[in-house]
Formats: structure tokens, C-alpha cells, sequence
């Protein structure tokens, strides 16, 4: 796809999102593009979508979903990888959601050329949880994230007694290593804490909220994280040799990583 049609489709998408239409100078401002630009870009969208100017503000009509947009070998694909990896974490609200997606797109926009070439690539990584045991974990944290609900939790670490946390305030979930994990804020240690969500025995709603810090990103977070192990950032030199070396080649363990030959 060049970045004109990345372009045209991300436009489609503004424009769909915003019911009080956008202005040309926004439109510019969010694709990075001239103001003449966007008029090109709009004639050519007027060819297919349902597009109309209000008071300067250009809008789609209302609950217009889009023609059928075809795509690529490669685009397919990859949402054969994406939709395999979700579809086998059994009990993750995701699983059963990515099965129902799959077939609204294979319906709307894939028709029957998806079978052939579908055969021919499969995603199997070894070792995901089953989390059906814990399905309602899922649940009370989606909410209490979205809801920015304070938690009390029950949680077993690796080897040990059940701990409780007290107070926990939610922020989000992410997936690392075959597992998905909780992050949740400590307000008695100041601090954020990881906790496997398949190791959670309990968890309690205490009916009060707590305000986000809206400088945390759940990506930069994670980003900056050893596997699930976080501190102080160190700068290390490892030497490896023969296989070893070898190995560590092949994969890339954290952002930061520099391999010197």
C-alpha cells in the first residue's frame, strides 16, 4: 500500500470517527499534508464514499460503513497470524471475539478468496496458558480498567503463600512471553506492580475510583522492561561464544539491544 492510499485510508477513517465532520486545516494537521493535498484527496474520495461539506466541516453520511476493500496476499496473512495467536488463549475474552471477527471480515470483505491462501501459513507458538479457569478475571479487570475502579486483589506469586494487595488502582493488561499480565499502581509502595493473571485467586471491586496519571503509556512501560522484570536502567556488556552466540544473534531480547560482531 504507498503512503497516498495510507493516507486516504486513515482519512476514512477520521471521518468516520468525528459526527461533527473535519475541516481541511485538521484533516492537513493529522495526515502531516498540505491543505491542497486534502482537497485531493477529498475529490477522490467523493468518487466512492458518500461525502458531504457542512459549514466548512466535511463529514460522511451517518453509520455509512465503507465499500468492500480488498486485500493483499500479505495483509491476509497477517491477519491469519493475528487472528491464530488470539484464537488459541482458551478463555481470554479475545479468543472468542477474534472468531467472530474473523468471520465478519472473511464475509464482508474476503468473500471465498481467503481459503486457499490461509492453508498455506499457520502461527503455533508453543506454551499459551488456558485461562479458562479464569475468564471472570478477565471481566472485573477490563472493567475496572476502563472504569478506573480501585481493586483489592488476591495473588499467589510462583512458590509462595496467597498475598493481598490492598487498593490496587488498575491501568492495563498486556501480553509477554505466553502469559498476560495485570498493571496494576501500589499507592502504599508509590510504585507500579506486574501480576500473571492466571495467578490471581481473588479479586474485589471496594466501589471507589481513583484518577489516572495521564503521563503513564502502557507501551513505553512495557517497552522498557527486562521480559516482565523492571528497575533501575543499567548499561551491560555480555560476551557469548559458539552456540550461544548463535542464538542470542537470532533474537532481539530488549529495545536496547546492540549486538557487536
Amino acid at each position: 500500500m504507498s503512503k497516498a492510499d495510507e493516507r486516504l485510508l486513515k482519512m476514512v477513517q477520521t471521518l468516520s470517527l468525528t459526527r461533527n465532520g473535519q475541516r481541511p486545516a485538521d484533516l492537513a494537521h493529522e495526515l502531516g499534508v498540505s491543505e491542497r493535498t486534502i482537497f485531493r484527496y477529498l475529490s477522490r474520495l467523493s468518487c466512492n464514499y458518500p461525502l458531504y461539506q457542512d459549514n466548512g466541516k466535511y463529514k460522511l453520511i451517518e453509520n455509512y460503513h465503507g465499500p468492500n476493500i480488498p486485500l493483499t496476499i500479505n495483509e491476509l496473512m497477517a491477519l491469519t497470524v493475528a487472528i491464530e495467536g488470539l484464537a488459541r488463549q482458551k478463555g481470554t475474552p479475545y479468543a472468542m471475539a477474534v472468531k467472530t471477527a474473523k468471520f465478519k471480515i472473511e464475509s464482508t470483505i474476503l468473500g471465498n478468496n481467503s481459503d486457499e491462501c490461509c492453508k498455506n501459513i499457520l502461527f503455533a507458538p508453543p506454551g499459551f496458558v488456558d485461562y479458562r479457569p479464569h475468564e471472570k478475571h478477565f471481566e472485573l479487570l477490563n472493567k475496572a480498567i476502563n472504569g478506573q475502579e480501585i481493586l483489592n486483589l488476591d495473588y499467589q506469586p510462583l512458590g509462595r503463600e496467597i498475598i493481598g494487595y490492598q487498593q490496587i488502582h488498575p491501568y492495563g493488561l498486556f501480553f509477554r512471553r505466553s502469559a498476560w499480565y495485570f498493571v496494576g499502581f501500589y499507592p502504599e509502595k508509590e510504585d507500579f506492580g506486574l501480576f500473571r493473571v492466571d495467578r490471581i485467586k481473588n479479586i474485589q471491586p471496594i466501589g471507589e475510583k481513583f484518577k489516572k496519571d495521564e503521563k503513564f503509556v502502557l507501551s513505553q512501560f512495557v517497552g522498557e522492561s527486562w521480559g516482565t522484570f523492571r528497575g533501575e536502567e543499567v548499561e551491560e556488556r555480555v560476551v557469548f561464544k559458539g552456540e550461544a552466540a548463535h542464538l542470542v544473534r537470532e533474537n532481539q531480547r530488549h529495545p536496547s539491544q546492540q549486538i557487536h560482531e
